[in-house]
Formats: structure tokens, sequence, C-alpha cells
């Protein structure tokens, strides 16, 4: 399991917006939302709340707005706008959500990955790119297989 910050780019900061927005709009309350994706989910929640006990799935998570933390073996993997959640196999592990209300709730999307998509997908950067400053090249990788999995407007159709 992983967590990995995005990059910063106000463009990324204008699409998350956005993103919150659809989310909010199509969250009528707390809870989790199928979409028309297999395997997408939205969320929403309207407060703080302490760790729940859970099995979290290969995935990976977006916190559009708000803040979470997933309990894992008693480590703590904090996740919101900045940084997204990446799990790989099923982890037994306690969620807690940080930041939430009803005015700004904790909203975001969670995808379910096929053990197939991981093989898929490897951990190393693109040839080419050159690794600078610690993981910044594998962040990078990173960001843009998730963000092109998530931030087009196709999976709320």
């Amino acid at each position: 399991m992983g967590h990995y910050r995005m990059i910063p780019d106000k463009s990324v900061e204008i699409l998350l917006g956005e993103l919150s927005r659809d989310i909010a709009q199509r969250t009528p309350g707390t809870g989790d939302f199928p979409t028309a994706v297999e395997g997408l989910e939205l969320f929403r929640r309207n407060e703080p709340a302490p760790p729940v006990s859970c099995l979290v799935p290969p995935s990976i998570v977006l916190v559009a707005d708000g803040a979470k933390i997933m309990w894992v073996g008693g480590e703590p993997y904090e996740y919101n706008a900045e940084k997204f959640l990446i799990t790989s196999l099923d982890l037994p592990a306690s969620s807690e959500i940080l930041q939430a209300s009803t005015s700004q709730p904790c909203v975001g999307v969670a995808y379910k990955l096929d053990q197939r998509v991981l093989i898929n997908c490897p951990g190393k950067p693109a040839a080419g790119q050159k690794t600078r400053r610690g993981n910044e090249c594998r962040d990078r990788y990173y960001y843009r297989c998730f963000a092109g999995a998530f931030l087009p407007s196709a999976f709320f159709a």
C-alpha cells in the first residue's frame, strides 16, 4: 500500500474543484455510491468519524475534498486532495474521516483494481525520464496513470 503526492499544478487544483462539485451533486448524503462504470464508486462523508474496521480491496482512492486516514498495522496513511491512496491487495485496515462537514463534505472516488490491471501498470518511470529529487519521477508516473483514469468526465456519464 502506498500514498503518493500529486504534482502541484493550478490546472489540477481546478480539476479537483470541479470533481469535488460533481461528486457532491451526485451523492445525496453520507455513503458509498456506485456509478455506471464497474468498480468505480463515489463516496461522501458529512462529518469526521473515528476509525472503522474494513477490508480494503486493491484500489486507487482519490479524496477530492476533505481528508481520510487508512490505518494498517498501526501505521497511518493520510490521503486528501494532495495525496491519493493505492492498494495492491486485500488489506485489513481501519478507515478514519479527518476533515468533513455538511457544508464541505469529504468526497472522492474509489476505483477497485483487477489484479490483471496491476500487472500492466509497472512502478517505474516512462522511458527517457530522469529521476530527480528522490521519488518525483515515480510520483509523476503514478499521477499520470491515476489522473488519466479518474479525472475525465466520461466516468460520470
